[in-house]
């Protein structure tokens, strides 16, 4: 139900994490992944090639911080030299929604639909010629499109990735592998076998600070990843700095496959509490040819996620028929997206660019029919 609320409220926009953006963080108590005080100054302190924002909405009789968001200004491009740039709300490197509300706030509608307002104005100001608010699964979505200004600004929803999770319920590795239907299981020790049982290639996991001297070649093996895929068009360059402050944290870490003494693979591992996350891989794919070490990777970072009790591996987003067969589900999310112009954004197909933009497909023919688990249909 929607909120009207009596009292005055203001939304101040900020192009860096000042002062005035860490005590609403504070007073806030924001401690989520995407919007925690360390999380944002790991961002704004690892030259990533964009321009940041941040967004505090205020009581304007009390000044009490009742909300906060953020979001970034990239440039995409487009054809040859030409290029658009976009604002984006939340990080540039995760997925999930980047707002945070006082935990007693009743006008959280209202309240959220003037900090998208405010995004839609400042995008604007900026000269960005796409909005793209993202991104929401599929439950929070009815909230979203019954906000005004969505639809006064003609923004569009569309889904643009689908989000993987394993749910784990196994006490081990070998339990989870036995409950697996024949195939897959035959399939993964394939793989395990395939590597693990090549003298040449060794496995190891690493605390964050103890893997800081190897942060020139997980750098190296991710710009090989990353130079792979030129038109994913929404990839960041990430830069060195950004993975030597991650791995700074030793409450992080980084699976890594080796080919003699030579790194050869590697998941960056985030621990969220319950949570472990993977979102950062990278591979040398001269050194690894056509041995299956992207898979078995996948499979050391379950197998890690059981045996250390976490309850989810969120594996993010993209390369969903590994995931799939390894038993996870997925969650769509979604965004809205328009041109900066509301004349334009009617006028103009600007969601079929965001589809292209994100490679969205979600009826991928290599995705199992069925649950790779025997007592799941």
């Amino acid at each position: 139900m929607s909120h009207t609320s009596c009292r005055s409220i203001s939304i101040e926009a900020y192009e860096e994490m000042n002062t005035v953006v860490i005590e609403a963080l504070d007073a806030l108590g924001c401690d989520d992944r995407l919007t925690s005080r360390g999380h944002l100054q790991l961002l704004t302190s690892s030259n990533l090639d964009c321009e940041f924002a941040f967004f505090v909405a205020r009581d304007n009789t009390t000044r009490d911080p009742l909300a906060i968001s953020y979001g970034f200004l990239t440039k995409v491009s487009v054809w040859r030299n030409f290029s658009l740039c976009v604002f984006v709300s939340g990080s540039p490197v995760n997925t999930g929604l980047p707002f945070e509300f006082d935990s007693n706030l009743s006008e959280k509608e209202e309240v959220l639909g003037l900090l998208v307002s405010k995004m839609c104005k400042f995008a604007k100001r900026k000269k960005a010629s796409v909005i793209l608010i993202r991104d929401f699964f599929e439950d929070v979505l009815p909230w979203f499109e019954r906000l005004p200004v969505l639809n006064r600004l003609s923004l569009r929803p569309v889904p643009i990735f689908q989000n993987a999770f394993l749910d784990i319920r196994w006490a081990s590795y070998d339990e989870y592998l036995q409950m697996m239907r024949g195939r897959y299981r035959k399939q993964i020790r394939y793989d395990l076998k395939k590597i693990l049982g090549d003298s040449d290639y060794t496995v190891r996991f690493f605390n964050g600070v103890e893997a800081l001297n190897m942060v020139q070649d997980i750098h190296r093996l991710w710009v090989q990843t990353f130079r792979r895929h030129p038109d994913d068009l929404d990839q960041l360059y990430l830069t060195y700095i950004f993975f030597h402050n991650i791995l700074k944290e030793n409450r992080h870490g980084v699976m890594c496959i080796f080919k003699g003494q030579s790194l050869a693979s590697f998941g960056l591992l985030l621990n969220r509490g319950e949570t472990i996350e993977s979102s950062f891989c990278g591979q040398d794919y001269g050194l690894t040819g056509n041995d299956p070490v992207d898979r078995v990777l996948t499979h050391l970072i379950v197998q890690h996620a059981i045996e250390k009790h976490y309850k989810t591996l969120d594996l993010g987003i993209s390369n969903e028929a590994i995931k799939a067969r390894v038993g996870c589900r997925f969650e769509l999310l979604n965004a809205f997206v328009g041109m900066s112009n509301s004349f334009l954004s009617r006028i103009i197909p600007i969601d079929k660019f965001i589809k292209r933009m994100y490679h969205v497909k979600l009826d991928d023919p290599l995705m199992p029919k069925n649950s790779v688990f025997m007592s799941e249909s």
